[in-house]
């Protein structure tokens, strides 16, 4: 939804007002998408499964040989367990990053509306 606002024609497809003075035109740039391990609340427990999985990966490079197959299966099913992990906490980061900017969003629209109305609900001021 934010991209396809940032558009610019989409973006001339809104009213005027919702035109005038508004950071849609830079909120894409000024909200990229980072890993996880940019996040406050996540970055430690993703560094943590990194570096676990560093380890299994070197784990998996000793297991390889024929003698020692059995063993490849448990360290490899440990390397996909770490690997799911860290796509889940990406996903999610993405989720929380959509969440911000769609909040961001709303509150601006909400601005645009009206210096009253922005004042009244959100106690933020409309400057031009």
């Amino acid at each position: 939804m934010v991209h396809k606002l940032i558009d610019p024609d989409l973006k001339q497809c809104l009213p005027e007002e919702y035109r005038k003075n508004s950071p849609l035109d830079t909120l894409e740039n000024a909200r990229s998408w980072l890993s996880p391990i940019y996040d406050p609340d996540d970055g430690p427990k993703y560094n943590e499964l990194v570096d676990e999985l560093d380890c299994h990966y070197n784990d998996l490079l000793q297991v390889v040989p024929v003698e020692k197959q059995g063993s490849f299966c448990d360290v490899f099913g440990l390397y996909l367990d770490c690997m799911n992990q860290l796509c889940a906490m990406e996903k999610e980061n993405f989720y929380k990053t959509g969440l911000r900017d769609g909040f961001l969003l709303a509150v601006e629209l909400l601005a645009v509306q009206g210096e009253n109305k922005a004042i009244n609900k959100t106690g933020l001021r409309n400057y031009p």
